[in-house]
């Protein structure tokens, strides 16, 4: 083989959904993404079908959001193995559907079906739950390579998905990734003898045409693996060690593999550990695993043999930093076709004034050209009519002929639309739409670029009022504060989908389009004192004023209290969540327990902390993939359980630190000085990028930053939501 060139894999696939009636539509969806962004690009394809055999109204919908987790999660950090962010993917489908349990909707347990499967180079990793299958067509072979792997028994939320498999894929292999309903017209045999006899494209439409007319509803994906070439860069490879050579070789889908460990495979079942599952399992090369401990939270992954490198050996990934610009300028040349959007719906805005204007300056002019009309023709009739104001045209000119060349002749335009063929009718339409439509539109965007996310206009505007302590601060801005929302006992608000939640001591209010609905609290579960936003499962914790971790679901529109065994003795006095983990920062015993989320709630608690911290001043906490804490006048950062050096560029004006506000899709850390009435944006370095400067600042007790919409918003102590623009 010419050293230069290398093989690389290319998937053809081919998608078939079949669902007969509209209803069905919903209960069913077909998983193909491999995402355009280069860095992610790199960890392959995501494919999957997902099926609900229940017709129920609130099983409606659910493989969509299913298959919108398992993509989000698996692209969420291509920093991890491709194999670490699959089986997170699953974990994540799996507490998804707790969660969706827990609200009452369990019409779907044991009607679920889905094959998933991620191929990353040549290697794929798979799973499969309910009746869906994953077949493998290799060297005149057809195999079900996911025998065992769907969990028997009483169907469990948590375990949907127990077990993966993976291996690697060979030019000219063939895979079907199916739901079961195929075996009900078709035998493994009769797919055997088309899989091998067809082309590609024939064996895809012969599959498609048998479940269109025998099936209601059925989903499959067809995969065949080609290799092709491509120039391999000019390094200097290291000797392979044997063992290296040895898993090159390695080939998890022959047959032989397939036959020798036919009976390991029979033996599996639902109840083993992952771990157990895979030394058993005939998919991968029994090994010695390894744990990957993420360097900012410690969270622990298991993985193969060795942790995928970082090094330059990749060309890609030697100069990924020309991606990131890349994305850095597409980001900036979307932000300005934005600025370019509104500033041209203020352009429209004042056109359509200047027409008003306009108008109202020629009125008198056309009401003197109408009722000079009507005097001719009270002449010309010679009858008596009402007395008519009358006032003579100073400079417009009036005759018999004004009307017929000012309005258009109606019978001429309807002998010409007639005359048109079926086309011209259709252009003529879109261009008399057009002109109609044109002005609501640049309307509406005027009116959508003005609004807050929340759908409220806001009701106030107020200037900065001067603190002169501030002028002299480094790039100081003096903001303008919108007034969004007003209730008693107000917290603060978060953003789920868009939709703004105001919090209070007792209830959640929704804010859409300033319709407003309130939710309250059970008088057991005591008062909320400070809440945060789990965003991978779309629930908000609360911390209650009698030590209980509340959750409320925007879903169900309820509140729950969640089983999570605190320390005795312990004070709570800050939480926040990462990912599915919900974080507490105990005062009394100066450590931090993180708690992974599970069935009815949290699981057993871990100490964080890897050192003794004073916490008695704890007033805040946030997390980004590393921890900050708001301890006093300090705000302490931590990585991996230790305190790290973090100094903060100095202000003029000495910074009190009251809350403060990052998380993992943030770019900036957002520091409150209510003292002084300013919230300071600082870069992941410690260095002051912008502060923003209002005496509305100095009743804030809570702020959260929007960076999508460029907008911060602030709860006070006088019960308002107030917000201003970054």
């Amino acid at each position: 083989m010419n050293p230069l060139v290398k093989k690389e894999t290319k998937l053809n696939i081919s998608e078939i959904l079949v669902a007969n009636e509209k209803d069905l539509r919903p209960y069913i969806e077909i998983l193909n993404f491999t995402p355009e962004n280069v860095i992610h690009s790199q960890m392959g394809s995501l494919l999957g079908v997902f099926e609900i055999k229940d017709d129920h109204e609130d099983s409606a919908y659910i493989v969509n959001f299913l298959s919108s987790v398992a993509k989000k999660e698996y692209f969420s950090n291509p920093k991890r193995p491709a194999e670490v962010n699959f089986e997170s993917a699953l974990n994540k489908i799996n507490l998804a559907l707790s969660e969706i349990a827990k609200h009452g909707n369990i019409e779907w347990l044991g009607k679920i079906d889905i094959a998933i499967c991620a191929i990353e180079k040549n290697n794929i990793y798979f799973s499969v739950t309910g009746n869906a299958r994953i077949i493998l067509a290799r060297e005149q072979t057809l195999m079900d390579i996911t025998q065992g792997l769907s969990p028997k028994g009483e169907p469990y939320p948590l375990r949907t998905f127990s077990d993966t498999a993976s291996g690697k894929l060979k030019n000219g292999d063939k895979m079907i990734i199916t739901t079961g309903d195929i075996f009900k017209i078709l035998s493994l045999p009769e797919i055997e003898k088309r899989a091998f006899s067809f082309t590609q494209e024939n064996f895809a439409q012969f599959l498609k045409t048998a479940l269109i007319n025998e099936l209601e509803i059925a989903g499959a994906l067809i995969m065949d693996v080609s290799e092709i070439s491509a120039p391999r860069p000019e390094i200097i490879s290291e000797e392979k060690d044997p063992e290296e050579k040895l898993l090159e070789n390695f080939n998890a889908f022959s047959e032989k593999t397939f036959k020798e460990n036919a009976i390991s495979l029979s033996d599996n079942r639902s109840g083993q550990s992952e771990k157990k599952l895979k030394e058993n399992s005939f998919w991968e090369k029994p090994e010695t695993k390894k744990e990957y401990i993420d360097k900012k939270t410690g969270h622990i992954y298991v993985q193969g043999e060795t942790r995928p490198t970082e090094s330059g050996e990749d060309l890609i990934a030697r100069f990924s930093w020309l991606f990131i610009a890349k994305e850095k300028i597409s980001d900036w040349l979307s932000h300005l076709i934005n600025e370019i959007k509104i500033k041209f719906s203020e352009k429209v805005s004042l056109l359509i004034s200047s027409l008003k204007n306009f108008k109202d300056f020629s009125g008198e002019k056309i009401t003197r050209a109408k009722d000079n009309v009507l005097i001719k023709l009270k002449n010309k009739i010679g009858q008596e009519t009402e007395e008519i104001p009358v006032h003579k045209p100073l400079h417009l000119k009036i005759n018999g002929d004004f009307w017929k060349k000012f309005l258009p002749d109606i019978v001429r335009i309807k002998e010409i639309f007639l005359k048109m063929d079926y086309n011209h009718k259709i252009y003529a339409f879109l261009i008399l739409a057009a002109i109609l439509i044109f002005p609501l539109v640049a309307m509406k965007i005027k009116n959508k670029s003005g609004s807050s996310p929340s759908g409220d206009t806001p009701v106030i505007q107020e200037n900065f009022s001067g603190n002169e302590n501030l002028t002299q601060e480094k790039n100081i801005k003096f903001v303008e504060i919108s007034m969004i929302h007003s209730q008693p006992d107000l917290l603060g608000q978060v953003f789920i989908n868009e939709k703004l939640f105001a919090i209070g001591k007792r209830e959640v209010i929704e804010i859409i389009n300033g319709q407003k609905r309130e939710f309250g609290l059970a008088p057991e579960m005591g008062n909320i004192t400070s809440f945060t936003l789990m965003k991978d499962l779309n629930l908000i914790f609360f911390l209650s004023d009698n030590q209980k971790i509340l959750s409320f679901s925007p879903l169900s529109k309820k509140f729950r209290e969640d089983n999570i065994q605190l320390p005795e003795n312990s004070n709570i006095s800050a939480l926040a969540v990462y990912l599915t983990y919900i974080y507490l920062a105990d005062s009394e015993s100066g450590q931090i327990y993180r708690y992974p989320r599970a069935e009815g709630g949290f699981g057993e608690k871990t100490a964080w902390l890897r050192e003794n911290i004073d916490m008695k001043n704890v007033s805040d906490m946030a997390i980004d993939g590393d921890i900050y804490l708001v301890n006093g006048d300090s705000l302490l950062k931590f990585s991996s359980g230790k305190k790290q050096d973090f100094n903060l560029e100095e202000s003029s004006t000495p910074i009190n630190f009251n809350k403060i506000f990052t998380n993992d899709e943030t770019e900036f850390i957002y520091v409150l000085d209510k003292i002084n009435g300013r919230v300071i944006k600082f870069s992941q370095e410690g260095k002051i990028i912008t502060q923003y400067g209002h005496e509305k600042i100095k009743e804030a007790k809570s702020f959260f930053v929007d960076e999508k919409s460029s907008r911060i918003y602030t709860a006070t102590t006088n019960s308002e939501l107030i917000s201003f623009s970054l």
